[in-house]
């Protein structure tokens, strides 16, 4: 057989030298991965499923409700005839959570974090979570707070704030005169009631107190103004009305003060004058050809009066001709 021969200027394929090392490998083909999501378990099945697993369970101060179809906790502060907190479970295992008989709001974060349910979550950490809440303390008892009592929404005809009235237990108060006592608060119409921090309002509460704030600065400014010249009276307040009088007393007092000083000018810059001069002097202004300038006919006939005039027998300096 003949031996093949290199061409000029071609690459060598085959009787090439090899490394000791090098050990052929089998491709291997790339592993995909599914991610799987995880699905919580439920904790409890139904209804009957619930009320056997918590009726288990040792629950300080908390007393329970069964029904055919619903379940209920209560927690009483040993303070209040209605109870701190309230936890509601319907058949279909929806809870719902009340605060001295106040039901949070559908927004409430422990609704959205659960989804409204307790198929996931165990009674247990529901109610540890709610008793980590603090109860809103509300809008402050003032004059102008009760008074939003009364406003009405003009859509809705809801008032904006809302009595909240807890009463108290008679033990409480049994050793006093009064027959009936409770805890007032002033509440929106949108209170979270129950918040992660105890001394502040919740964000309903604290945007009705600052537009109240708002409305009240609003409403100072507006009472101090005075009104208008033309302003019917009828539709003012009464101190908008007092305001006017001041103003108009102020501006009187700065009239007359001006009136005085006038008269104190004249008094010390005019000259008296004696019956033959203020004759020379009517019979020049008779005399005198003034209808080319009626201003100057007019002042002078009004001149001419005055010096008529017994009572005023003084002329300015500055209206003696020289």
């Amino acid at each position: 057989e003949k031996s093949k021969t290199l061409k000029r200027g071609s690459i060598p394929t085959i009787n090439l030298p090899k490394k000791s090392h090098e050990e052929s490998k089998p491709s291997t083909s790339r592993r995909i991965i599914e991610k799987k999501e995880l699905v919580p378990s439920k904790v409890y099945k139904d209804i009957n499923d619930l009320k056997s697993k918590v009726s288990k369970l040792g629950l300080t101060g908390w007393s329970r409700k069964f029904d055919e179809n619903t379940f209920s906790l209560d927690y009483f502060d040993g303070k209040h005839a209605l109870p701190l907190y309230t936890l509601k479970v319907d058949s279909g295992l929806g809870f719902t959570v009340a605060a001295f008989g106040w039901f949070l709001p559908e927004n409430h974060h422990i609704y959205l974090e659960h989804k409204h349910s307790v198929t996931y979550v165990s009674v247990a950490s529901l109610i540890t979570e709610i008793r980590n809440l603090y109860v809103c303390p509300g809008l402050p008892l003032t004059d102008s707070t009760t008074t939003l009592l009364h406003v009405t929404d003009p859509v809705d005809g809801v008032s904006e704030v809302t009595r909240h009235t807890v009463p108290l237990c008679p033990e409480v108060y049994c050793d006093k005169d009064t027959p009936y006592q409770v805890s007032l608060y002033l509440r929106s119409a949108d209170c979270l009631m129950l918040q992660t921090s105890g001394e502040d309002a919740c964000d309903s509460c604290s945007k009705v107190l600052v537009s109240e704030i708002k409305r009240q600065k609003q409403s100072v400014i507006k009472k101090a103004t005075s009104l208008k010249e033309k302003a019917p009276l009828s539709g003012s307040s009464k101190e908008r009305l007092i305001a006017t009088i001041q103003q108009q007393r102020i501006e009187a007092k700065g009239l007359k003060h001006r009136l005085s000083g006038l008269e104190k000018e004249i008094n010390s810059n005019s000259i008296t004058v004696n019956e033959s001069l203020e004759g020379d002097i009517l019979n020049i202004l008779g005399n005198a050809d003034l209808k080319k300038t009626p201003h100057m006919d007019f002042f002078w006939q009004q001149q001419k009066k005055l010096l008529s005039s017994p009572k005023f027998g003084r002329l300015a300096e500055d209206i003696i001709p020289t």
